[in-house]
């Protein structure tokens, strides 16, 4: 069970990890730069996006084999029996639900009533992204159908495609929890890199390991395998890189806001 964890905690960090270098690529730009940036030649960009989307699938696959043992170990009566387990789950689910959208609507109405662009702006975002993810979430929930964990813990390769629209124990992956934290933490982290990138390199692992830790209450509390949080996370990620990718024109000496 040791190596198993081990394993699944390396796979998972590996991703964040890349995840996280290629938010902090030194290509992209930055309030400090001299580059005029086109967003229609935004090569670099597309690369990312491109890079993102496959450093999640390759993940998302390689948890695949793995899905039944991480279930297990989490699931094994020594981890359910405990209450410090079991409250911090109960957290991190609070978090990846309304937190997130609470904390959206709150940098948003923040930044308005206070009138800071900057602050209205991350609101801004972190909503889109957040609605993105969920719609794309929906549809991959739907097309998949597979089976959650709590109706059956020993197939985790059940699939019936399309039935994930009309049933809600066939709608396992990938994880909304899951989709909309990692939404939520990309779109502010790429945000705060250009107007404030010393923010950005701090807060970044912050949100990154938030949003992964919700992704494992959702394993513990057997309401999705751990590659269907994989899958959440790609999306989530993706749909941050989306609504920000074009938001900033650095020009000499000043960074003009894209709405």
């Amino acid at each position: 069970m040791r190596t198993l964890v081990v394993r699944s905690v390396a796979i998972v960090s590996l991703a964040v990890a890349a995840t996280q270098l290629q938010a902090q690529s030194p290509g992209a730009p930055s309030a400090e730069s001299a580059v005029v940036v086109a967003p229609r030649q935004n090569v670099l960009a597309r690369h990312r996006g491109i890079s993102i989307a496959f450093i999640g699938m390759a993940t998302t696959l390689a948890m695949l084999p793995l899905d039944e043992q991480i279930t297990d170990a989490l699931r094994a009566s020594s981890p359910q029996r405990s209450s410090t387990l079991r409250s911090t789950a109960d957290v991190f689910n609070a978090v990846g639900g309304p937190g997130f959208i609470v904390a959206s609507a709150s940098l948003l109405g923040g930044g308005y009533v206070s009138h800071n662009a900057t602050v209205t702006q991350l609101g801004v975002r972190t909503a889109e992204a957040m609605i993105v993810s969920s719609l794309a979430t929906r549809i991959f929930k739907g097309t998949f159908g597979r089976q959650r964990p709590f109706v059956n813990e020993e197939t985790p390769h059940d699939f019936a495609v399309g039935r994930g629209f009309t049933t809600e124990g066939r709608s396992s992956m990938p994880s909304g929890h899951a989709s909309s934290s990692f939404a939520f933490a990309s779109a502010l982290t790429f945000a705060l890199r250009a107007r404030k990138p010393k923010a950005a390199r701090y807060l970044g692992p912050l949100l990154y390991g938030t949003a992964t830790l919700v992704g494992v209450s959702r394993v513990y509390g057997a309401h999705h395998w751990a590659s269907d949080i994989a899958a959440g996370a790609t999306v989530g990620t993706l749909s941050g890189w989306l609504v920000t990718r074009h938001d900033v024109d650095v020009t000499a000496n000043s960074v003009r806001w894209r709405f």
